[in-house]
């Protein structure tokens, strides 16, 4: 087989042409990898996090969760590890783990008594669900709480229910 160079004029280096093809290849996916994550990265705005901030006044833990969203840019991911760390979890760092406990919360938050307030945008039902179930550290509840319904309700819900039928 015959490879084929090329000289390259910037730096006058002599490429494998198939190299040099696979190793662009290689960077356009890991761009595309990469928006791909950027796309599935969840944040709130400063806007949603007052309209929470007044939704749960009255709760001082969703009020240190809301801090912690705040301080991380509204990025619920970083937040969720950060709080995580600080009541003493220790979590995966990799991207996808708010959403693997937000998951291991559907029984409790996919109830259609919480689930029509989620439908609604609201979270203070489903955060004071999950905070009496004491199924994840109180401070974690409003994060996923929030991740539900910035994912969308019924979407969040949909594997679940189909499971429990």
């Amino acid at each position: 087989m015959q490879r084929l160079y090329k000289r390259d004029k910037l730096h006058g280096n002599t490429l494998d042409v198939g190299v040099a093809c696979a190793y662009a290849y290689a960077i356009f996916i890991r761009c595309q990898t990469l928006r791909i994550i950027e796309a599935m990265t969840i944040a709130i705005t400063s806007v949603e996090i007052a309209k929470y901030r007044s939704e749960l006044s009255s709760n001082s833990e969703a009020l240190v969760a809301l801090d912690a969203i705040e301080d991380c840019e509204g990025n619920l991911e970083d937040a969720a590890i950060a709080l995580a760390i600080h009541v003493g979890q220790e979590p995966d760092t990799s991207e996808g783990w708010l959403e693997s406990l937000a998951k291991r919360c559907r029984p409790i938050i996919c109830q259609e008594n919480f689930k029509d307030d989620l439908l609604a945008g609201s979270v203070a039902v489903a955060v004071e669900a999950l905070e009496t179930s004491k199924f994840i550290p109180s401070q974690l509840a409003t994060l996923v709480a929030i991740y539900a319904v910035k994912t969308g309700a019924n979407d969040f819900c949909h594997g679940f229910e189909e499971e429990s039928e």
